[in-house]
């Protein structure tokens, strides 16, 4: 496969900064394009470290990039922020959704997805509302929040557990034995009311991994493609063709082999385009992370040129072995078998496509850096 795209922004870490990524775009009313990410400013680096919500302006299409500045800080109480979406909602204004984790009245940790709007393109926002009612730990990811063509504001996130024992005291946490399971939470008034659709989406195999780290796209006939990150060698799906009123059953989707690492869809250059890590370079790598685990590497970029419909009707072709859309509409981004790269973000430059992403950088932790590649259209096309 051909490789693309070029560096454009790297955030390193150092003794006091030892996490830097889970980033989001947004392209602000002056033309502007915001680059929002984590930024871990404590002793540990682990999810529940001190963090808030930085962000880097590029004025020139993403070519060069101003010195990071804090977006958001953590308010009194919480523990961590982290996980943000950037949404240009229908109104205009700019909204924002992170996670928001505090401690419990049992030292228990709560993960809650939260909502945040600003009508000056980010200087300031309003107090946060919680995205759900029901107190738990949730995971979604950066970049998974969307807003609809109707205006609504759409959240998929897995339901981990009521609470989460990151110090080991032995508090019961009530996993669901079925594991996780994940919703779509949602707003009809641009962030100040939230509910929960009713259909819950759960792994078809009776184990306790379950589904997490979901994302969502609509396509333009209204069809929404929702997929979930898996331990079971594929990306899942499930597809509404009705506007979420109904949803297909969870199922693997053939297109993307994948380790249990999140994928990113999302439209660019008149094509949709997802970024993942594909299980074959993936399986055998003797290079490992931290926990044991193998490196997330490669990292691929793919594109649709129909709306997403390749993707989501889970229909491969064939042809001499191999799957005739991915060899010809997919491109390596990074390959390093040394390093890992995951957690991606997609921006839609019009002509170019910028994708950010965590970059181990030559550590054997891939929550490590963020870099921000950009891959022009003449690339791909």
């Amino acid at each position: 496969m051909k490789k693309v795209g070029r560096q454009v922004l790297f955030l390193s870490t150092d003794e006091n900064n030892l996490r830097n990524g889970e980033g989001t775009f947004i392209r602000l009313k002056n033309g502007d394009v915001m680059y929002a990410f984590t930024e871990y400013m404590g002793q540990t680096k682990k999810d529940h470290g001190n963090a808030r919500i930085c962000c880097c302006i590029s004025k020139d299409e993403g070519e060069s990039w101003s010195e990071r500045r804090p977006l958001i800080e953590m308010d009194e109480g919480a523990q961590n922020i982290m996980s943000v979406s950037l949404l240009r909602l229908k109104s205009g204004k700019l909204g924002v959704i992170y996670l928001r984790k505090s401690a419990d009245s049992e030292g228990g940790c709560i993960c809650m997805p939260v909502f945040r709007v600003s009508d000056n393109e980010g200087e300031s926002f309003s107090n946060f509302v919680y995205c759900t009612d029901k107190k738990g730990y949730y995971c979604p990811f950066n970049g998974s929040a969307k807003v609809l063509k109707s205006g609504r504001i759409v959240l998929p996130v897995a339901y981990v557990m009521d609470r989460y024992d990151i110090f080991k005291k032995g508090i019961k946490t009530n996993r669901p034995e079925c594991g996780p399971y994940v919703e779509i939470l949602y707003s009809d008034n641009e962030g100040e009311t939230w509910h929960t659709m009713p259909h819950r989406f759960e792994s078809p195999y009776a184990d306790t991994n379950g589904l997490v780290e979901p994302g969502i796209y609509e396509q333009d006939d209204g069809s929404i493609f929702v997929w979930f990150r898996t331990v079971y060698g594929y990306q899942y799906q499930s597809v509404s063709k009705d506007g979420g009123k109904s949803w297909s059953k969870v199922e693997p989707n053939f297109f993307f082999t994948s380790p249990d690492s999140p994928m990113q869809v999302d439209r660019a250059c008149k094509m949709t385009a997802a970024v993942f890590n594909p299980v074959p370079y993936y399986v055998g790598n003797q290079n490992r992370e931290e926990w044991k685990s193998p490196k997330r590497t490669p990292l691929l970029i793919t594109l649709d040129k129909n709306d997403g419909k390749v993707f989501s009707e889970n229909k491969i072709r064939c042809a001499n072995g191999g799957f005739l859309e991915l060899e010809n509409n997919t491109f390596v981004i990074e390959d390093d078998k040394n390093n890992s790269f995951c957690y991606p973000a997609i921006f839609d430059g019009g002509n170019y496509i910028l994708v950010a992403y965590y970059h181990s950088n030559n550590t054997n932790w891939c929550l490590n850096c963020a870099k921000i590649t950009k891959i022009d259209i003449s690339e791909i096309v």
